[in-house]
């Protein structure tokens, strides 16, 4: 038990793109150090599909929404595992109409992406939306991020946008 608790503590504090000496890699380490890495500047790439959410949305209300997106990029986008740097995940805020306000921003929950993507794959996850609870006009914006590293759109990325009404 002493042993494992040492090699998690090990693969905690190794951040995205740096390895642990080689002395406390594990096999499983080895194996899928390319996922350590940053994405090169071309793997910001993402093409969204449609998705399907209400229009009208009560206060408070949670939906579990169906999102849907390809990798449009040349490179492979590494999946979540256990203590594993520099993951793709999906996220989402909710920003409030003319006021462009954010109501909920990215980072409260991620969803993470089961398999590695590889170029031109697509995917669909689960996501977990909750309404704001000041009724008005708002945009959910879908993004995705690579841990430790930046969120898609801040790469150049499109955002996927929809609008809900809360009432």
């Amino acid at each position: 038990m002493r042993y494992q608790v040492l090699v998690l503590l090990v693969l905690a504090a190794v951040g995205c793109g740096e390895e642990p000496a080689p002395e406390t890699r594990s096999q499983e380490h080895a194996d899928h150090a390319a996922s350590f890495r940053p994405l090169p500047a071309e793997g910001f790439s993402v093409q969204w599909e449609p998705v399907m959410l209400p229009s009208t949305m009560a206060p408070g209300e949670e939906r579990r929404v169906a999102v849907s997106f390809r990798n449009s990029s040349g490179v492979s986008w590494p999946a979540d595992g256990h203590l594993r740097p520099c993951a793709v995940h999906l996220s989402n805020r909710w920003i409030r109409g003319a006021t462009a306000e954010i109501e909920a921003n990215y980072g409260n929950h991620r969803v993470a992406m089961p398999v590695e993507l590889l170029p031109g794959e697509r995917i669909t996850l689960e996501d977990r939306l909750v309404a704001p609870m000041n009724p008005g006009d708002y945009v959910v914006q879908f993004d995705l991020v690579q841990s430790e590293v930046a969120w898609f759109a801040s790469r150049g990325a499109n955002l996927k946008l929809v609008l809900v009404r809360i009432r």
